[in-house]
């Protein structure tokens, strides 16, 4: 059985409001795939529909986000991030930019350090809805 490996905004957590066109397709995603379900976020309460399907897991890196070891994960940025630095008019705005980057660049480093371990495989099926920044 194939392993496809959806990265999600916060799904199975409630934080994104994603439930409602993921958990139709987890329902016949599951019958002919194992899923492993990656949210970016886990912030709200968790659904409890996925307890319902077989072939589902949710990926748990057991790891609290470290600012500290974050913080040098700013030194990676790339020329689209200083592009958006020149465009923030507001304090609050590039606070948010510089949190929203250090914690993309923390999860990279954990996915990375995943494949090296050979957790996800190069014959996984790699899926998201959104093709946002912090999916790429």
């Amino acid at each position: 059985m194939k392993t496809i490996v959806l990265f999600t905004i916060s799904y199975p957590f409630s934080h994104a409001k994603e439930d409602t066109f993921i958990e139709p397709e987890l329902a016949v995603l599951s019958k002919y795939f194992k899923v492993v379900i990656f949210p970016f976020f886990r912030r709200g309460s968790k659904s409890n529909f996925i307890n319902t399907l077989n072939n589902i897991s949710i990926y748990d890196n057991n790891k609290p986000f470290d600012k500290k070891k974050a913080f040098f994960n700013i030194f990676k940025i790339d020329i689209n991030f200083i592009r958006e630095l020149f465009k923030i008019r507001s304090h609050e705005n590039l606070k948010s930019l510089i949190k929203s980057h250090l914690y993309i660049r923390w999860q990279e480093d954990i996915i990375k350090k995943e494949f090296k371990k050979n957790f996800f495989k190069e014959e996984y099926i790699y899926y998201t809805y959104w093709f946002s920044h912090s999916t790429t």
